[in-house]
């Protein structure tokens, strides 16, 4: 007879079987639990440690708050700032000139073309200084275009762009004051100083040396031309009414052929696109350019100033010290000063070097 016992296959587990079985299945399974959570951690962390702030010189790093781009463009500011609306057209062509030998002769004649619903309102203004007395000729015309038209002060005008297309340029023409005959040649020309940038109201300036022949008789001169463009001419402020204003307006060359222009205005009534400012522009003799925005003027007490201290501050850090010698005068109302005149005097660098020069002073006080 065989021993074997056969097992009974529906006897219960014993109960510490069971318990010891849950516990296990409930320690593996908070043991996955924290280990995927600690590895998510770990990756987390390592990801944000890669994320660095933008380096930025200690000097001028300031904290910011980043700006929430897809906020801005779902409100739509950040596009409004970019709107710009045609309007009518302004073009205003200006040149300058300061003959170099003595007495000094000054040339300063201007065309702007403002449209209207048919055509352009051409408004030329021609002054001449012979070395004793100014001239002073306007003319307005309306024509069918921007075109600068030959009239009894302008004869020609003619603008050769280099075959570039990058800045460069030459302007030539022909002024005819009463019995005077003026022909002039700026020269080839950079548009190296940026004066506005909107579209609205496109300013550039440039100068150089040039020539004039006066009366057939040929001179060297410091020339200065400067062009205005406008898609929309409600972007600039036209003076038809008075706003308060204290301009200083400076063009001034020194011997050594380096070319400074101060631009200071204080407006009473300031507009929302006209309002107090001030520029000072250094265009070195090899067309460098340098700017502050930091002027401080010291004139005399006079009604129509005569003697100017102007500080270029920092980075020019040069000292204007000149005499008006002339003026006429560019307002229809006498109590209201607006003068333009010759000026000269010196330049002053911070080494107590003083250099020679010449030039034009806008005066406005309205």
């Amino acid at each position: 007879m065989s021993s074997f016992t056969p097992i009974e296959v529906n006897k219960k587990p014993h109960p510490f079987i069971l318990i010891f079985i849950i516990m296990i299945f409930v320690l593996g399974f908070v043991t996955t639990f924290l280990s995927g959570a600690y590895l998510a951690y770990l990756f987390f962390k390592e990801k944000s440690s890669t994320v660095k702030l933008p380096a930025c010189p200690v000097t001028s790093c300031k904290p910011t708050m980043q700006p929430n781009i897809n906020d801005a463009v779902a409100s739509g500011e950040a596009q409004l700032s970019t709107r710009f609306i045609p309007g009518k057209h302004f073009f205003v062509d200006t040149f300058m000139a300061v003959t170099k030998s003595t007495p000094h002769k000054t040339i300063v004649a201007s065309d702007s073309r403002n449209e209207q619903d048919a055509g352009y309102l051409h408004n030329t203004k021609v002054s001449y200084f012979n070395g004793t007395a100014w001239i002073r000729k306007s003319d307005f015309k309306t024509l069918k275009d921007s075109t600068i038209v030959g009239n009894q002060y302008i004869k020609s005008w003619n603008i050769t762009i280099d075959p570039t297309r990058v800045l460069k340029e030459s302007i030539e023409g022909e002024l005819r004051l009463d019995n005077n005959k003026i022909i002039f040649s700026t020269g080839i020309l950079q548009n190296e100083i940026g004066m506005r940038s909107i579209p609205g109201y496109t300013r550039f300036m440039s100068q150089g040396t040039g020539k004039v022949w006066i009366n057939g008789m040929e001179e060297e001169a410091y020339v200065l031309y400067n062009h205005v463009y406008s898609l929309n001419s409600s972007d600039i402020q036209f003076y038809s009414q008075p706003l308060g204003l204290l301009t200083d307006w400076i063009a001034f060359w020194d011997t050594n052929n380096n070319f400074y222009h101060v631009d200071v205005t204080n407006v009473a009534k300031p507009t929302s696109i006209y309002q107090t400012h001030q520029i000072a522009i250094l265009d070195d003799n090899n067309h460098g350019v340098y700017k502050t925005f930091s002027v401080d003027i010291k004139r005399d007490t006079d009604k129509l100033p005569t003697h100017y201290v102007v500080n270029l501050n920092d980075p020019i850090n040069t000292v204007l010290d000149f005499t008006r010698k002339d003026y006429y005068n560019r307002s229809t109302n006498e109590s209201l000063p607006w003068i333009m005149g010759n000026i000269e005097g010196s330049v002053i660098k911070p080494d107590g070097q003083k250099v020679e020069g010449v030039g034009i002073l806008e005066y406005i006080n309205n």
